[in-house]
């Protein structure tokens, strides 16, 4: 056979198995369905999640109800979501290039918001936090203004301040508001500190984040404070409804009860000062990272690949572990998990570190392969501790709240009606002390709370000293 003719006839041999080749493996990816997503309601039915598998949907609907939570104690009054229009929580599919983003659309003729969050993509938790306080603020003014009617218009996002949703994030954990407050209070100098008027036009915020969240968390704090409990909320809310800005010159008449100008910044000044008055610094040990040890001693079911009957998408808790010991992927990824655990809790709160210690010493026991009773006795210890560990954090943090509240309030827990020293109601304040230490076994207990108000001169260099610590930089 010629040369050329051999030549042409490989060429053409190739090209029909290239061809055939090409259309199976197109056959093939055709063939494999796309993973359905998962659509979970929230306890209380305030929120809709879906995403790519039930543990990130499980996930995010206790997150958005915790929240929920959280925004109520802030602004003092109840989140309005219900089961006919719930805030829709959208987890992107692998591969989406959008990040963060809030949509508002038109339902059967009711206003939906939807919040798209894209974990595949960097992702600032703290913009998380703006932008779910953002649709919890515009979803109000919708409401106020056409009682959740969509009458074909488009959302309230728009008329929501950053220095607002910016501030209430701020508020929702307290590791930040703490944050907030040692930054707030470490201007060098003191007196290049923003002042009130400038950061209530905050509209679009400017650069120096860290800085200008700070001065938003607090100014959001002293805002919501200065009426009673619940009453400076649905203000602000029928003034945004009514299309008009949140101005210093309207807080200051509306809100504060005095005329705009260096009296509305002085009200400021000292209430910001009041803020060192904080004698214990309760959110060293916040609910978040509680949770996050609880979430660390989950299993991925990715890392058990060979045992039957797993959705890869899953976690399985602890206990479940029990029952397939002695899988030896099961053995491999427990001495993972009683490494990531304790690594979660170095350095931090020694009681965070014992629950730790004691979920460590179960992950051990599974991968040395202990008797199932012993599994579930160093389990059952594991679980009583993080309950424990969990209710007292959640108490702290309410406590922090009470006394941050009480610590903005004017006297009397009314209108400022141009007073310009907003005392603290020093009786309820060593209540809440009293019942801090007694609560949380901090030594001293009632003792200490006698002495505290006889004004004895230790306690008073103690407080002092506390206030300064409070301060300090980390």
């Amino acid at each position: 056979m010629a040369l050329h003719t051999m030549n042409r006839t490989f060429v053409l041999v190739a090209s029909v198995l290239l061809a055939a080749t090409g259309h199976a493996q197109e056959s093939t990816t055709a063939a494999v369905p796309l993973r359905p997503r998962v659509t979970a309601t929230s306890s209380t039915g305030r929120f809709l999640v879906t995403a790519p598998d039930s543990a990130k949907a499980s996930e995010y609907t206790r997150w958005a109800e915790s929240l929920a939570d959280r925004f109520e104690r802030v602004t003092g009054t109840s989140v309005e979501f219900t089961r006919e229009t719930p805030l829709r929580l959208v987890l992107a599919a692998p591969g989406a290039t959008e990040g963060l983003a809030v949509r508002c659309s038109a339902v059967d003729g009711r206003l939906c918001y939807a919040l798209y969050v894209n974990e595949y993509l960097p992702l600032d938790y703290e913009d998380l936090l703006a932008a779910y306080c953002r649709v919890m603020t515009a979803s109000a003014v919708d409401r106020h203004r056409r009682g959740a009617s969509a009458d074909g218009a488009s959302g309230s996002e728009s008329l929501v301040p950053d220095w607002l949703a910016v501030g209430l994030a701020q508020n929702l954990d307290a590791s930040l508001r703490n944050r907030d407050r040692r930054l707030a209070g470490s201007w060098i100098p003191l007196s290049q500190r923003p002042d009130v008027t400038r950061v209530l036009t905050w509209d679009q915020l400017p650069e120096s984040w860290y800085r200008t969240r700070a001065m938003c968390g607090m100014a959001v704090l002293w805002v919501v404070s200065l009426k009673p409990q619940g009453q400076a909320w649905p203000l602000m809310i029928e003034r945004l409804a009514s299309a008009q800005r949140l101005t210093p010159a309207w807080i200051a008449s509306s809100l504060c009860g005095i005329k705009p100008g260096p009296a509305f910044e002085r009200a400021w000044t000292e209430w910001m000062d009041h803020q060192e008055r904080l004698i214990q610094d309760l959110g060293a040990l916040t609910t978040v990272l509680v949770e996050q040890l609880r979430q660390s001693a989950e299993t991925p079911a990715s890392e058990l690949r060979e045992v039957p009957g797993l959705d890869q998408g899953d976690r399985l808790t602890p206990r479940q572990l029990i029952a397939i010991r002695k899988q030896p992927s099961v053995r491999l990824a427990s001495e993972v998990r009683a490494q990531q655990v304790q690594a979660l809790t170095v350095g931090r709160a020694s009681e965070l570190a014992a629950v730790g210690r004691s979920y460590a010493l179960f992950f051990e026991g599974v991968a040395g392969g202990s008797w199932s009773m012993t599994l579930r006795r160093r389990l059952g210890r594991a679980e009583r501790d993080w309950e424990r560990l969990a209710s007292r954090t959640r108490a702290q943090e309410a406590y922090l709240d009470d006394v941050e509240q009480e610590l903005g309030r004017p006297a009397g827990g009314g209108e400022m009606d141009g007073k310009l020293e907003p005392l603290l109601d020093k009786s309820r304040i060593e209540a809440y002390l009293d019942q801090a230490e007694r609560r949380f076994g901090q030594p001293g207990g009632e003792q200490a709370g006698k002495a505290r108000r006889e004004g004895s001169t230790g306690d008073e260099q103690g407080t002092e000293k506390h206030a300064k610590d409070d301060s300090r930089p980390h």
